[in-house]
């Protein structure tokens, strides 16, 4: 159907004003093709231009310009020939169609416009209630709600590793299920050169383009997805697509990717940056849903804290007298040491935690949705406010304070 244009036009519904203005561009087109039809054997627009497929003013833009090289074309020979009335008509349509093309310049910048606007109601249909794992799974479906894509699939970022999360095609669930068992089974490790290494080490969208042929390219993936199946007959595919960083808490916490398979279109610039206006707010919501689990998690230590406090009390006996108002308790012995603590940041007070429990920096990077490098940066500012030399030392300084020193 023709793209919805949010602006006004006198209080009328901006769908039929748009609608209204992308019918009368076509009519105009079609009235030159008619009559350069009757000058120079071509095809009638009906039959090549569909107005409700997505994007569809680009398909058009392209037949114009095809007619306009026709035209000129055929004017070079009609100048060389020396028929001056033939030349004279195809002029005055080259002319006419020259004015079109002016104007659909125009209404393609505003189809350009709208789509961004689209994407940002597409990710508000988004919720960070469910956790950081359904709303990425969310976020393929999503994807494919956007103008023109109708293939999608969003990869988790674990350290340096990207793993599939999700994977939507429209009108296509089994060969979806077969590619997502496929890439879910298989490590994409982000070695450099790499389309999603270079995106993700430069936190910018990028339209990759021949991706069969790219030697950087993850020949796995991509072959079971441009090869795997094939629904037009065999015909070949360009295997390209646009790719976008999810950014969370100032670190790159997924990538995701979509294209224009089933529509037989080539994905463009203008895709791309459709779907990073998409990224960006998925970003945003992926901060929440982050912070709703840590809150989660922080709600469920402090129960089970309760818990054992409670049993703990139970096995003293007898009853513990509360406070006088007016009587302060007193401080823990370890509460000595608490200008250190204090000192460290709320994300290094994170990372402590998850080091008292022996984790890794590669698994705290994934715990944390930070880079190895970035937890690295963090351990090393803990050891030297903490004043040791080495991260179980802090670790021993941590626990020997919590134990009532």
């Amino acid at each position: 159907m023709p793209v919805d244009l949010s602006r006004s036009s006198g209080g009328k519904n901006t769908r039929d004003t748009w609608q209204s203005a992308s019918g009368a561009l076509v009519r105009r087109y079609q009235r030159a093709f008619e009559k350069a039809t009757n000058l120079h054997p071509i095809h009638r627009l009906d039959s090549v231009v569909d107005r409700k497929r997505d994007r569809f003013l680009t398909e058009l833009g392209a037949r114009a310009n095809e007619l306009h090289d026709q035209l000129l074309r055929a004017m070079r020979d009609h100048a060389t020939s020396g028929d001056a009335r033939e030349l004279a008509r195809l002029y005055e349509v080259a002319i006419e169609l020259q004015d079109i093309r002016s104007d659909h310049r125009q209404a393609v910048n505003d189809e350009r416009l709208h789509m961004l606007t689209t994407s940002q109601e597409v990710s508000a249909r988004l919720s960070p209630t469910a956790g950081v794992k359904s709303l990425l799974e969310r976020a393929a479906t999503t994807i494919c709600d956007l103008p023109g894509l109708d293939r999608a699939m969003v990869f988790q970022r674990e350290a340096d590793v990207l793993r599939a999360a999700a994977t939507v095609f429209v009108g296509h669930d089994d060969w979806a299920r077969d590619c997502q068992a496929f890439s879910a089974s298989t490590r994409y490790h982000l070695v450099p050169q790499r389309p999603e290494t270079r995106i993700i080490r430069r936190r910018r969208p990028a339209l990759v383009t021949d991706a069969l042929n790219d030697p950087n390219a993850f020949q796995p993936i991509t072959q079971k997805l441009w090869t795997g199946r094939n629904h037009r007959g065999g015909r070949p595919r360009a295997a390209n697509y646009v790719a976008a960083p999810v950014i969370a808490y100032g670190e790159v916490v997924a990538t995701i990717h979509g294209d224009a398979y089933f529509s037989d279109r080539v994905v463009d610039e203008v895709d791309r940056d459709v779907l990073a206006s998409f990224a960006a707010s998925l970003g945003q919501i992926a901060e929440r849903a982050i912070l709703i689990e840590q809150l989660q998690f922080q709600q469920r230590m402090a129960e089970q804290l309760a818990r054992s406090t409670s049993g703990v009390l139970g096995a003293v006996g007898g009853d513990i007298p509360l406070l006088e108002s007016d009587q302060r308790a007193s401080k823990a012995p370890w509460q000595s040491r608490s200008e250190v603590v204090a000192d460290l940041t709320r994300r290094e007070y994170e990372v402590l935690q998850l080091m008292t429990k022996g984790a890794t920096n590669r698994e705290i990077a994934t715990t944390t949705f930070l880079s190895e490098e970035t937890v690295k940066w963090h351990v090393k500012h803990i050891l030297k406010k903490f004043g040791v030399a080495h991260r179980g030392q802090a670790v021993a300084m941590y626990l020997e304070s919590l134990n009532g020193r």
